[in-house]
């Protein structure tokens, strides 16, 4: 069975669930939505095929926001499993923030097109969301019993996954680029200068990197300016300087 899953690059949800199940002995089927919350509590990635799907990002002009259409064109991560299981319900609408490589199309034939990395996608068009198997035995390390903690805590410290991966490297250019912070500073304020924290998000908001469609742009954390895509790569990345 597990040559069978390894076999393939994609897994749907169905699958998913019956090879997490043979890999954790799980007495009972476990349902999908059961997995979505999962994979969101331990950060395992679940993907969506958006080719040539449609979807918007919506850049703020001027004083208002201007919706604009783009049109995936490979696979996209979902941004939050819980929240993407629930958007297509026959009873929901709106759509899922997914990050991954779009087309933004233009009215303008002339303009080249442009790409964006993180949008909404509003057409799933019946397409399975899906998953790496892997990624599964990854998250089958967590739910099986304790037999080796520390190891197991070791290796949930940083999200895995190629998107935040990405938002890592531009925080770890930041630090190198800059002179006003050492590893211990990062957690703690400074006095007379901003945080670091704060600091860092100035300099990706000032790179374009937090705006409509970039890499750090999202829904902003619970009272904080900032984007929950942004938070979590910020947390990984002081856990990532602790171990060091």
């Amino acid at each position: 069975m597990e040559r069978f899953f390894n076999s393939m690059e994609y897994i749907d949800v169905g699958m998913a669930c019956q090879w997490l199940c043979q890999l954790i002995e799980a007495p009972f089927p476990l349902p999908g939505s059961a997995l979505m919350e999962l994979c969101e509590r331990y950060s395992t990635p679940v993907y969506i095929d958006c080719a040539a799907l449609e979807g918007f990002i919506a850049p703020r002009i001027g004083t208002r926001f201007v919706m604009q259409q783009v049109i995936g064109i490979e696979h996209c991560q979902v941004d939050s499993p819980v929240c993407a299981y629930e958007a297509f319900e026959p009873h929901k609408s709106g759509g899922i923030d997914v990050t991954g490589m779009a087309v933004v199309l233009s009215n303008r034939e002339e303009l080249e097109q442009s790409h964006v990395h993180s949008w909404t996608l509003t057409k799933q068009e019946g397409r399975p969301f899906l998953f790496r198997s892997d990624d599964i035995k990854r998250l089958a390390s967590f739910l099986k019993p304790d037999q080796d903690r520390q190891t197991q805590t070791e290796e949930i410290v940083t999200p895995r996954g190629s998107i935040n991966d990405e938002r890592l490297k531009f925080i770890r250019l930041w630090f190198g680029d800059q002179q006003e912070y050492n590893a211990p500073q990062l957690s703690e304020p400074t006095k007379g200068s901003p945080g670091a924290r704060d600091a860092c998000w100035q300099w990706l908001t000032q790179s374009g990197l937090t705006a409509p469609g970039a890499l750090f742009h999202g829904a902003s954390q619970q009272n904080s300016g900032k984007s929950k895509k942004f938070i979590s790569a910020w947390s990984s990345f002081l856990d990532e300087m602790t171990q060091d």
